[in-house]
């Protein structure tokens, strides 16, 4: 029937302009049309910054103007325009009609920033009600379907969303489950968005910054929270959440608890409790108890066959450490492991039933969407190589280094402001390619995959363990990487040796000699995503006079270093002193030697490659005299630096002007 119309833009006909009255009388007669036509959910709202934000989440809007040149209008125009013309968001998805009844010029520019941000103009007014029209498949027979999504900035979360594809299909073989970022929920099967009826969702969510959404997650984040979406919005879609975090941080888990509780406000139906994993105390002492109850849910939805096969079965116990391990050599503790004493202990062996499933390969392919607006034509899939053109050490003692960094970005095309972040995207370093080529048996590592996209100095997930195991020729070295992965006997082990020393994927490709991949790519589809890190913009894109600009960006941070390893001892009853192990961050010490030369006051060739990550709502008022309080928990003060030294010039070129 009409009434179950799918996915109509809310607020169908926006009106606005210096004219509102007018504007909003030729709406009202374009609304009766539409819904003359079958279109009876279509509406007419006022413009105004909201439906700007909302823009990005609809499906087709009209734009009713009554303008006046292309200078102020009215106050809720000038709201809806300022907006509009400094988002970054893509609105490819959008079909838009702007109908201006006044002297045109206004039309024009709205229009045109409408195609600069990628929607697809529509001029005939047939087309304009057929764009608003229900598509074929509201009124189809709803088709299920199994969908992973995930948040994730560091890659954790989008591992653990293809494991939990690859466990659900080895149970089930005939199950097809899609694995998709967060963002993605439009996307379309069978002419079904992946979040819309008869969805079952698996939602892997992190928490970034403080209570922040991952970059592949910040659009749907967005679009869920906002208090006028209506109670039945997700009706008709099953789901449930898995939330990572850190307790370091105030707002543990914020994305995902808040994600369970609103799919809920609108519609959705939870069909498995919330998780909420913590990467302090190690996520899979949250994760692995929480996927265990996962099956049999997903069974009793009767979308897997007996996903609680496993649970059945006695599965044995943690072995402790001191049972299997010993500490009376150098080196990684892991170099103490005796599979024999550890098979004594785990009588069950390292059987199917206690390890991963073996997963296809990661897809080099990331599915991010490509900035535009302020941001230019860059993005993390293409960043920009930007020169050095400065360099300074802002504090040098007690440990701590502090480096400030000039990035000039004007052939970019992005026009930044305080406020934003600009994304690095970092290589792996040096002694991480050597013990890769060492592995490989190559002299140097030659693959872009391998060198910029496969993190080689993450901890070794489980599934990684499972694929170098593998690759190992030595039983001994296999059994060790198996053992490290099964659960639950190897979970302690797995602590020890792993979790608590922070060991990188490489160290382990190091101590183990027999471990051959069989490819640079072969290698580079086992490790997680390399992920840009983000820098808070530390300057005002203002000439020191505020007359002009400049896309000179100054990026300050902290040299990450760091020792991991301390408490292992204690926690697994061994002996000795803890192995404490140095560590340290990759991109800060990679942006640090790389800008050594220019604070000895040389120039150099090397560039950085980066993006702008433009910031909508982490901005400075318009208004100069706006009293502002700077609380920066966590961030420092990096970001308030552009505020300040922004305001500063602002009121220096208003003072030459006055």
């Amino acid at each position: 029937s009409k009434k179950k119309m799918a996915e109509i833009a809310r607020d169908a006909i926006l009106y606005g302009g210096k004219d509102v009255a007018k504007a909003q009388k030729a709406a009202e007669d374009l609304l009766q049309k539409l819904i003359a036509a079958g279109c009876d959910e279509a509406k007419a709202a006022p413009l105004s910054r909201k439906a700007a934000a909302s823009l990005n989440e609809a499906r087709s809007v009209i734009v009713v103007l009554c303008g006046e040149g292309d200078g102020a209008q009215e106050p809720n125009f000038d709201r809806f325009w300022r907006y509009l013309k400094r988002s970054a968001d893509r609105v490819d998805q959008l079909t838009t009609a702007v109908l201006d009844i006044g002297d045109g010029a206004l039309g024009a520019l709205v229009a045109k920033r409408f195609e600069e941000l990628g929607s697809t103009p529509i001029t005939d007014s047939e087309k304009v009600i057929n764009a608003l029209k229900p598509t074929a498949s509201s009124t189809t027979e709803v088709q299920e379907r199994l969908c992973v999504l995930y948040a994730s900035q560091t890659g954790n979360a989008e591992c653990i969303a293809k494991d939990v594809k690859t466990e659900i299909e080895a149970r089930s073989p005939s199950c097809s489950v899609v694995v998709k970022p967060l963002d993605a929920w439009r996307e379309r099967i069978d002419g079904t968005e992946l979040i819309g009826k008869g969805a079952t969702c698996i939602i892997i969510a992190s928490t970034t910054g403080n209570g922040d959404a991952p970059d592949n997650g910040e659009r749907f984040w967005r679009y869920v929270r906002k208090r006028a979406q209506p109670s039945d919005l997700l009706e008709g879609v099953r789901y449930c959440v898995l939330g990572l975090g850190d307790t370091n941080y105030d707002k543990f888990c914020h994305v995902g608890k808040v994600l369970d509780g609103r799919f809920a406000e609108v519609g959705a139906s939870r069909f498995y409790k919330l998780g909420c994993a913590d990467e302090a105390m190690g996520l899979e002492h949250a994760v692995d108890p929480w996927l265990n109850g996962l099956w049999p849910s997903l069974f009793s939805l009767g979308l897997i066959g007996d996903g609680s096969v496993r649970e059945k079965v006695d599965l044995g116990s943690e072995v402790p450490v001191s049972k299997c391990c010993s500490t009376d050599h150098a080196g990684l503790l892991l170099r103490g492991f005796d599979v024999d004493k550890f098979l004594r202990e785990n009588p069950r062996g390292l059987d199917e039933a206690q390890l991963p499933k073996l997963r296809e390969a990661s897809s080099t392919e990331v599915s991010v969407e490509e900035d535009n607006g302020r941001a230019g034509a860059f993005s993390a899939i293409r960043p920009f190589e930007a020169p050095v053109v400065g360099a300074s050490v802002l504090a040098d003692a007690n440990g701590r280094r502090v480096v400030h960094v000039e990035l000039d970005l004007t052939q970019s095309g992005a026009r930044y402001e305080p406020g934003d972040s600009v994304g690095v995207r970092c290589p792996n370093d040096h002694e991480s390619l050597q013990a890769a080529a060492a592995a490989l048996g190559v002299k140097e590592v030659s693959s872009v995959e391998l060198i910029h996209n496969a993190d080689l100095s993450a901890a070794p997930s489980r599934s990684v363990l499972r694929a170098l195991a593998g690759w190992c020729s030595d039983t001994k070295e296999r059994d060790l990487c198996l053992a490290l992965a099964s659960r639950p006997a190897g979970k302690l082990l797995y602590d020890a040796c792993v979790a608590r020393p922070r060991l990188k994927a490489y160290e382990l490709l190091a101590a183990l000699p027999s471990c051959r991949p069989p490819s640079e790519q072969a290698l580079a589809g086992a490790l997680p995503r390399l992920s840009a890190r983000y820098y808070s913009v530390a300057s005002s894109p203002l000439t020191e006079d505020g007359a002009a600009r400049k896309e000179v960006v100054s990026l300050c941070f902290s040299v990450v270093r760091y020792e991991a390893g301390a408490g292992t001892n204690a926690a697994h009853s061994l002996q000795g002193a803890d192995r404490i192990y140095a560590r340290k961050g990759l991109c800060t010490t990679w942006l640090d030697e790389l800008v050594k030369p220019v604070l000895a006051g040389k120039t150099i060739t090397d560039r950085v490659p980066c993006f702008l990550k433009p910031s909508e709502a982490f901005a400075l008022p318009e208004d100069p005299d706006a009293p502002i309080i700077m609380v920066g928990p966590g961030t420092g003060v990096a970001p308030f630096v552009g505020f300040l030294e922004h305001r500063a010039r602002k009121r220096r070129a208003t003072a030459v002007s006055a």
